[in-house]
C-alpha cells in the first residue's frame, strides 16, 4: 500500500489488503489481541456508510437485510457469497454468521466484526448474543474474548457465528431515524456510487 493507494477517500482496496494492515498493526504494537479491541473501540457507523445505514435502519432484521444489501462496500472479495451476514436456524437456535470465505481465511476481521457488533448492541442497551462460535482455534490471548465479548465462546467450529434470539430481529433501534435512513440509501445506490463496485 502505497500514499497514492489512499489519497483518494472513495478510493476501494482490496479487503486482504485491510487484513494484512491489521495483521502488522498488531505485530508493530506488540499486541496480538489488536483487532479485538480496535472492533470493541470503533463503531461501523464511525468507518463507512454502510454503517450509518444500518444504524439507521428501524430494526435489527432490517438493519442486517441492508448490511447484506450494500456489502459489496465493504467486502467485494472474490467468491464472496451474496450475503455478509447470513441469518440461519438450527437445534441450538438463530444465528447470525459471517458467510463470506474471507472471515474464514482471516480471523482477525472476525474478531472486529464481531467485537463492533456486541459492543455496539450493548452501548445501546441490547442484549448481547448468548453464545459466540468461531472457526479459528483458541489463540494465546483467549482471555481477552471473555473480558469482550462476557458470552460463551467456543473456538474449531463449523461457523464463525453469534446465537440470537429470534425478537432479536424486531427489536428498535435507538434511535431510528428515517431522514437519515433514507438519504443514505440513495446514496448508497446512487450512479456514482455503483459504478465503482
Amino acid at each position: 500500500m502505497t500514499p497514492e493507494h489512499i489519497a483518494h477517500p472513495d478510493a476501494r482496496l482490496p479487503i486482504e489488503w485491510y487484513a494484512a494492515l491489521l495483521t502488522a498493526a498488531a505485530e508493530l504494537c506488540g499486541d496480538p489481541a489488536l483487532a479485538l479491541t480496535f472492533g470493541a473501540a470503533v463503531r461501523l457507523e464511525d468507518i463507512s456508510i454502510v454503517g450509518l445505514i444500518g444504524s439507521a435502519s428501524a430494526t435489527m432484521g432490517e438493519g442486517r437485510e441492508q448490511l447484506n444489501r450494500f456489502a459489496r462496500l465493504i467486502i467485494d472479495a472474490e467468491g464472496a457469497p451474496p450475503n455478509m451476514l447470513e441469518l440461519t436456524r438450527d437445534a441450538m437456535g438463530t444465528w447470525f454468521q459471517l458467510a463470506p470465505p474471507i472471515f474464514a481465511a482471516h480471523p482477525m476481521l472476525t474478531e472486529a466484526g464481531f467485537a463492533r457488533f456486541v459492543c455496539g448492541v450493548t452501548r445501546a442497551g441490547l442484549s448481547p448474543p448468548h453464545a459466540i462460535h468461531f472457526k479459528h482455534a483458541p489463540p494465546s490471548y483467549r482471555d481477552e474474548y471473555d473480558r469482550i465479548f462476557k458470552v460463551p465462546i467456543t473456538f474449531s467450529s463449523d461457523r464463525n457465528a453469534l446465537l440470537i434470539d429470534e425478537e432479536f430481529l424486531a427489536i428498535k433501534l435507538p434511535p431510528p431515524n428515517r431522514y437519515v435512513f433514507g438519504v443514505l440509501e440513495i446514496v448508497g445506490a446512487g450512479e456514482d456510487l455503483s459504478a465503482k463496485l
